[in-house]
């Protein structure tokens, strides 16, 4: 699995790098100690794992989060744990705690390997449910038959659990990573705008760029506006500038830009 370490102490990049060299399967290719320089990096990369301080010369590691490829692990590590809530709302595979100790470290590549490397498949390669079937979903030791058009919104709240919006106002949390829905879920139809949510384009029901730079939709029957990382910013327009040229405005809403 092929690696990126980004701090902004060079002695920390060192320690982690010869405790990671116990582990074979991890391939260091690339270190950076500044936000500009990690943005030049992730840019130019395509890490499995981003080792990834939150604390850095010329911004955070949050900064980071929208340049770094919907596929990648993320584990965080810094001197403070207030930001830990914050790291698994940004989908963080782990949260480590400086100095880093080895045997931590280890339980968290333990937890990476059993993620597995998640780089994306092929459109060809995927076998998508359409909109018309059904799936099963299993939360809170119950099982139910959804209609996948009935998917309003899938958020994710950590490791590998996601909680589902439905047409019926439930929001059952089930055992799935965004991986599995992103693969699952028809591309003429969801849409995923951060690592952590995708959307059912058919309830969108505005955008909001106010400041110009960062992009929120609101859905139709949710009162929280949902981020657009910067990385699925002009997609999405296109996306939302091909809706609006449709002939048949009953299938989507018209979506002010």
């Amino acid at each position: 699995m092929k690696a990126v370490i980004i701090d902004d102490e060079r002695f920390v990049r060192e320690d982690l790098k010869r405790m990671l060299d116990k582990h074979p399967d991890i391939e260091i290719i690339g270190e950076a100690g500044t936000v500009p320089a990690a943005r030049t990096l992730l840019k130019a990369s395509e890490p499995d794992v981003v080792f990834l301080d939150i604390q850095l010369v010329g911004g955070s590691g949050f900064d980071l989060v929208e340049v770094i490829p919907l596929y990648s692990n993320i584990i965080f590590f810094t001197a403070h744990d207030e930001f830990a809530v914050r790291a698994f709302d940004v989908n963080a595979l782990d949260y480590l705690l400086k100095p880093v100790d080895e045997t931590r470290l280890s339980t968290a590549i333990d937890r990476l390997r059993r993620t597995g490397i998640k780089k994306p498949i092929r459109p060809a390669a995927k076998k998508a449910f359409l909109e018309k079937d059904k799936i099963l979903i299993q939360s809170d030791r119950q099982q139910r038959f959804i209609h996948v058009r009935d998917i309003m919104v899938v958020v994710s709240i950590g490791g590998n659990y996601t909680r589902v919006h439905l047409t019926d106002n439930s929001r059952p949390t089930v055992r799935r990573t965004m991986k599995e829905w992103a693969d699952m879920l028809p591309g003429d139809l969801f849409f995923q705008i951060h690592r952590s949510s995708i959307i059912n384009l058919n309830f969108l029901e505005s955008v909001d760029q106010n400041d110009g730079k960062t992009m929120k939709v609101r859905m139709i029957g949710m009162k929280k506006a949902l981020l657009v990382s910067r990385r699925s910013s002009p997609s999405l327009k296109k996306c939302i500038n091909k809706i609006n040229g449709k002939n048949n405005p009953g299938i989507f809403r018209r979506i002010p830009m």
